[in-house]
């Protein structure tokens, strides 16, 4: 039991690290330069404008769902409407939402700290939900 639920979270937490770190490269590159001074700040501003977080989870989701109908290994039925339908449904709908209300309206500096917690949950949200599936799906074809 141990070591299938081992396997388990190895197989999605590998999937979710490589992609943040390929997907979220423009960020670590700032992270980085701040770090060794190049840049003199990391621009959190500038980064919620550009919506980096907001459509890294949309890549992130949007390759999931396809994953899933590709394949054709489906969930039941409650899982199914919750994690392919009701969950990319409600975070592409609100990342489309943030992003405008972001880009028209002028915001101090309380609301940039809130906008940038909001795209710092969907993040965290996207890639907890990646886990979960590819954890799902990678032990699903690795048995035997």
């Amino acid at each position: 039991m141990v070591i299938a639920s081992m396997r388990w979270l190895r197989a999605g937490s590998t999937w979710v690290l490589w992609t943040v770190l390929a997907g979220l490269l423009p960020l670590w590159i700032r992270v980085i330069g701040v770090y060794l001074h190049v840049f003199p700040d990391i621009g959190w501003i500038q980064i919620l404008k550009d919506g980096m977080l907001l459509y890294f989870s949309i890549a992130i989701v949007v390759a999931i769902t396809t994953d899933y109908h590709l394949l054709g290994e489906h969930y039941s039925k409650y899982a199914h409407i919750y994690m392919m339908e009701l969950f990319p449904a409600i975070l592409w709908i609100g990342s489309v939402i943030i992003y405008f209300l972001i880009w028209t309206s002028p915001l101090d500096a309380v609301g940039y700290k809130s906008a940038l917690h909001i795209e710092i949950a969907i993040t965290i949200s996207s890639c907890i939900y990646a886990l979960v599936h590819k954890a799902i799906q990678i032990t699903r074809s690795e048995r035997p």
